[in-house]
């Protein structure tokens, strides 16, 4: 089964120490595909480390897997996660080893609440980052929400600076600005982007399964395209994320907050309708 894994050989106490970013993926590549800019920063301090919550082995597969067992397959997953772990010089990768059928249940799901919750305790981070409330992935959305009911059982010493939600099966083009930060990608980022997605080759294999690599090179690419029709591109790419600091300080429910960033989009969007005649 999946377990802890240090590239450097780090026992999980120093590896925790010596990480500062963290990031939380609902399934392995998850990290890969939407937190970028934070792996490639953090490269040469080997301060990221990543946490998988599921094993992953339910997911769509390419020709080669389709024959194995749940088991084995979810350990080709987990070796995937681990080379891409070396690649990016990483802390260390993690896994919960929930499946993600087990999220739909509510006693599970508030086991996983407080696994991430004493999982996180563990650390003293400047950033998380996690997938986004409004990504389209069933799984990806109760983890993003596991992740910030923990947070919010944190002490405030505990909680990270900055909590950043990710794009994956959702982007976020269409959230307001006020709500959005922005990451600029270069050209060296884009090739390792390219590298790491296509280490997953049981997910990103474009002949059998799903071309990850071009999509999410043209997804980061567009990001820094098309936020500002008048100005000149902010970099060769993008990775756009929304800021969850304000919804984990929040005492407002899930539905008020993610209600004001809907009626907040809605203004924005409609604010150059002409008026009826």
């Amino acid at each position: 089964m999946p377990a802890f894994y240090s590239p450097s050989g780090l026992d999980p106490s120093k590896a925790k120490s010596a990480t500062r970013i963290l990031a939380i993926g609902a399934h392995p590549d998850d990290l890969e595909f939407m937190c970028l800019e934070p792996i490639a920063r953090s490269a040469a301090q080997s301060c990221f480390g990543g946490l998988i919550v599921t094993s992953g082995s339910g997911s769509i597969r390419s020709a080669r897997h389709v024959k194995l067992s749940a088991i084995d397959y979810a350990e080709v997953r987990w070796d995937e996660q681990k080379t891409a772990a070396r690649l990016g010089h990483y802390a260390f990768v993690d896994s919960l080893n929930f499946e993600s059928a087990d999220l739909n249940e509510r006693v599970k799901y508030l086991e996983l609440v407080a696994s991430l919750r004493d999982y996180l305790t563990g650390f003293t981070l400047d950033e998380l980052y996690l997938h986004q409330p409004f990504d389209r992935h069933a799984s990806h959305v109760r983890v993003c929400f596991a992740v910030l009911e923990a947070l919010r059982q944190l002490p405030l010493s505990k909680r990270p600076a900055k909590i950043l939600g990710c794009e994956v099966w959702r982007n976020l083009d269409w959230a307001p600005k006020s709500s959005k930060l922005f990451r600029p990608l270069g050209p060296r980022e884009l090739e390792l982007q390219k590298k790491l997605a296509g280490i997953f080759v049981s997910q990103a294999d474009p002949a059998t399964a799903k071309n990850y690599v071009e999509a999410l090179v043209g997804r980061k690419t567009s990001n820094a395209v098309f936020q500002e029709g008048l100005t000149a591109d902010a970099g060769k790419a993008q990775e756009v994320y929304l800021d969850l600091g304000p919804w984990v300080s929040s005492d407002l429910s899930w539905l008020e907050l993610g209600n004001k960033v809907l009626e907040e989009f809605k203004t924005e969007a409609t604010s150059q309708w002409p008026l009826k005649v």
